[in-house]
């Protein structure tokens, strides 16, 4: 997304008005929270999850996953 400054900001979204969004930008650290005034909101064609971690699942993990 970019904010009203021009400056991106990356993570996913929590909450939103019209004026402004908060944005948790770790998924480790619920903790950090971003609320900035938004100029454009563009969606990510990248998921946050780190690549290969499917690969560390199990069966039933993946199935949990993608219900």
């Amino acid at each position: 997304m970019t904010l009203g400054d021009g400056a991106a900001l990356y993570g996913r979204v929590i909450d939103k008005n019209s004026k402004e969004i908060a944005v948790e930008q770790s998924p480790f650290n619920l903790g950090d929270i971003t609320k900035a005034p938004i100029e454009k909101v563009t969606p990510s064609q990248v998921s946050m999850m780190p690549a290969g971690t499917i690969f560390a699942m199990n069966e039933d993990e993946l199935m949990d996953l993608l219900a």
